[in-house]
């Protein structure tokens, strides 16, 4: 390591928490975590704790986060955190990591030195002939581990090459996104630590807390803290990205009191926004959806589609009556050059976002207890509003649903990877894998920044019209600029 990387990491991060640009977490996420990372899995823990490598990923002991705000934010993102990561919790795991993945091919290579190593870890301490610093603290961090009761293999079989368990599949079935790479010991063992960590808070929980929990977990949620904002699409203002977070984390987001302007409302607000973000007698709900189109019309119109907003299905070509006055939020008709997803049938897509809290705060039913339970519910009520079209050869339904927290419904996750997954076709055949990771990762950032700065609008704003002016669709990038965003 450089003289002076140390320190100057040091005031880097604690520029970072003093820093009143909220992109400013993207620096730390994207620069300093991997540093951490990397030095976490190559010091021993008794080491990186004697050192001001341990300041890094703390917060500050001046932070105004409550005890279970802090525990949150120390979650990944998979899990509903910020991915401020505890270092002394973290450190018997990350470097038993490194050791379980290096140790195969340590032995391939130099078969001598690893049994040796091997050798000295099953040895009982008293009978050794001399104390190694690195392969003792490898053995008290496999100790730390065992006693948080995660199931580890035996040395030997590492020295063989035992492979950590596969990870569980999502909700949709799949076990991986486009780009998302084979995970390796670290994984499996943080995953364990930070699944305990969620499960008790959701146990302590009020229900209320446990159902906002469980809607900021699960695939591509957490998106929208990771976008780049190298165009206005993905970028978040300082008051959005702050009501943002500190929703995320259940914090207060309105410093003043105030009533519903509904006029037969007129109930009390609540500091955490939740009666905004349900009540149905101020306009609110339908300019968020209506601004959670704008990142979907993007994505079907970079895809190849010929897309409407807000059509009538009287005046599409399904049969039905003229009395209908039925609406789809979008109808994406595939044109010569559109990818074709659903066998080339036209999407009609319904677009709902749904808090997971009553106006008063209340959990909503099944919120509390099962991941996506009121998206469930949503998606089922639009399946039987428009039973003919689902049940139509000539046309796919597809309700893009989304939990105000950013939990998406089964339907949003299948359709953006199969758009991927045909949009990568276009590219040559060796950039298709890259291509396919570029055009998801790009997609999911639109349409997690959209819907969630809609969100934010919709309980910032003083009124509920007029919620974001309309942003016109523009032109897909060329596939050179998409891969610049990796």
């Amino acid at each position: 390591m450089a003289k002076g990387t140390l320190p100057t990491r040091v005031l880097f991060c604690t520029a970072f928490w003093r820093c009143p640009y909220c992109n400013m977490r993207l620096l730390f996420y994207f620069c300093l975590v991997p540093w951490l990372n990397h030095l976490l899995r190559q010091v021993p823990p008794a080491l990186v704790q004697r050192t001001a490598t341990r300041e890094l990923l703390q917060i500050p002991a001046d932070s105004p986060l409550p005890p279970s705000c802090m525990q949150q934010a120390r979650l990944p993102f998979r899990e509903g955190g910020l991915e401020l990561r505890d270092c002394s919790a973290m450190t018997p795991a990350t470097y038993w990591s490194s050791w379980a993945d290096v140790l195969p091919a340590l032995h391939r290579r130099y078969p001598v030195v690893a049994a040796n190593a091997v050798a000295y870890l099953l040895t009982p301490a008293p009978d050794r002939a001399h104390n190694n610093e690195c392969l003792t603290a490898l053995e008290e961090a496999r100790n730390t581990l065992s006693a948080a009761h995660a199931d580890l293999p035996p040395w030997d079989a590492l020295l063989r090459g035992a492979a950590p368990p596969a990870p569980p599949l999502s909700d949709d079935g799949e076990a991986a996104d486009p780009g998302e790479w084979q995970h390796g010991w670290q994984y499996y063992t943080t995953s364990a630590m930070h699944a305990r960590t969620r499960a008790d808070l959701v146990m302590a929980a009020t229900p209320g807390d446990a159902a906002r929990y469980r809607s900021c977990r699960g695939r591509n949620n957490s998106r929208w803290l990771t976008a780049i904002p190298s165009s206005d699409a993905p970028f978040l203002s300082n008051p959005v990205h702050q009501c943002l977070l500190r929703r995320r984390l259940g914090m207060s987001i309105m410093p003043e009191a105030d009533i519903c302007e509904g006029a037969t409302c007129q109930a009390p607000l609540d500091p955490w926004g939740h009666h905004r973000a349900a009540c149905t007698r101020t306009g609110r709900i339908h300019a968020r959806r209506a601004a959670a189109l704008q990142p979907w019309q993007q994505v079907f119109s970079e895809a190849g589609y010929r897309v409407r907003s807000e059509r009538l299905l009287r005046d599409t070509h399904l049969p039905t009556t003229p009395a209908d006055n039925r609406r789809m939020d979008l109808v994406a008709a595939p044109g010569a050059r559109a990818v074709g997803a659903r066998r080339g049938m036209p999407l009609f897509a319904d677009v709902t976002v749904v808090s997971v809290h009553t106006r008063n705060g209340d959990a909503r039913p099944t919120a509390a207890t099962i991941d996506g339970g009121v998206m469930q519910q949503a998606v089922a009520t639009d399946r039987r509003k428009y039973a003919d079209v689902a049940s139509s050869s000539q046309a796919c339904l597809l309700v893009l649903g989304c939990e105000t927290y950013g939990r998406w419904c089964a339907a949003a996750i299948s359709i953006v990877r199969e758009l991927a997954t045909l949009k990568a076709r276009q590219a040559p055949p060796l950039l298709r894998g890259c291509a396919r990771f570029a055009w998801s990762n790009r997609w999911w950032a639109l349409v997690g920044v959209g819907v969630q700065r809609a969100v934010a609008e919709s309980l910032l704003r003083h009124g509920g019209q007029d919620l974001v002016p309309h942003a016109p669709t523009s032109l897909a990038p060329p596939l050179a600029d998409v891969l610049l965003d990796l």
